[in-house]
């Protein structure tokens, strides 16, 4: 029971200063010291969905004369989605860019992507090939582009 900011002492029927500080200090003491921990599972094959995605578009990645890579649209028929995957002249899947322009790239032992952006599918696959300065996306079929990533380089 409290009686003009006073707490009664549980068996003693008095009022004794300072109990309701006291605890309250105490309270936030344990909060402070409250730890959260995030566990994160794996999925396992009996819990992974495949997603058939096939290629509607390639372009070659240019900045000036120099090839920078290739981006190549993928859409998922069956969720009417889509988006970009961009790779570097080898064919190094190195991020992708979605819908809505966000650009994401890969960095190698980490578990996510790191956001590099949001803007036009340019300005994304600029930062994700670390281009300094605009690209330009040269349309290509699928087909030279893959002779080109099969392909041994030339003077070899």
């Amino acid at each position: 029971m409290t009686l003009h900011g006073w707490e009664t002492c549980p068996g003693a029927g008095r009022p004794a200063p300072g109990i309701g500080r006291l605890g309250l200090a105490v309270a936030l003491a344990l909060v402070a010291g409250c730890r959260t921990t995030v566990e994160q599972e794996l999925p396992g094959i009996e819990n992974a969905v495949a997603t058939e995605a096939l290629a509607q578009g390639a372009w070659l990645v240019r900045s000036g004369e120099r090839d920078l890579g290739s981006v190549v649209r993928l859409e998922d028929q069956r969720q009417a989605r889509f988006f970009y995957s961009v790779s570097n002249v080898h064919g190094q899947e190195l991020g992708l860019v979605d819908a809505e322009g966000r650009a994401w790239r890969h960095r190698p032992f980490q578990e996510q992507p790191e956001w590099v952006g949001t803007g036009t599918l340019e300005a994304g696959v600029g930062r994700i090939l670390g281009g300094t300065g605009a690209v330009q996306l040269v349309p290509i079929p699928a087909s030279e582009l893959r002779r080109r990533l099969t392909s041994p380089p030339e003077g070899d």
